[in-house]
């Protein structure tokens, strides 16, 4: 959703996932974070987004996190089983991937938007206030 956005407001965005695939880094759910690292030249893509993004050698990272109780439905509706779900949740809570991205990058790079259960337009226009005045389309 978030690339989708991203690409009808003139940005060029790329899912992580799709890139990490085709170059033989993701299989299933298994990603090889080393293999991207070596195989994604960042300085091609200037937008990626996905679970891993915020370990590649980009220039700057936008965390999103919502609401705990709406990751706990939205990985019901993807069919996570409980563990995987608070281990996620635990995650975000903890600060773990902030804490990541401050290990490759200074934190005046590091964002983070809250989704407060914004709708469609909302949350595209909190990353939109980020990322015009950082990328040049």
């Amino acid at each position: 959703m978030i690339c989708h956005m991203l690409n009808q407001s003139g940005f060029k965005c790329y899912s992580l996932a799709e890139l990490g695939r085709s170059m033989g880094c993701i299989t299933g759910d298994e990603a090889s974070i080393q293999c991207l690292r070596e195989k994604l030249d960042t300085k091609l893509y200037a937008i990626i987004e996905g679970h891993y993004s915020h370990l590649m050698y980009c220039t700057h990272v936008i965390i999103l996190e919502r609401d705990p109780e709406d990751l706990r439905k939205v990985y019901d509706s993807r069919g996570y089983g409980r563990e995987k779900t608070e281990q996620n949740i635990e995650v975000q809570e903890s600060g773990t991937i902030y804490s990541e991205a401050l290990d490759l990058l200074p934190s005046v790079r590091i964002f983070t938007v809250k989704n407060k259960g914004w709708n469609r337009e909302k949350l595209p226009e909190e990353i939109l206030k980020i990322l015009e005045p950082i990328y040049v389309k």
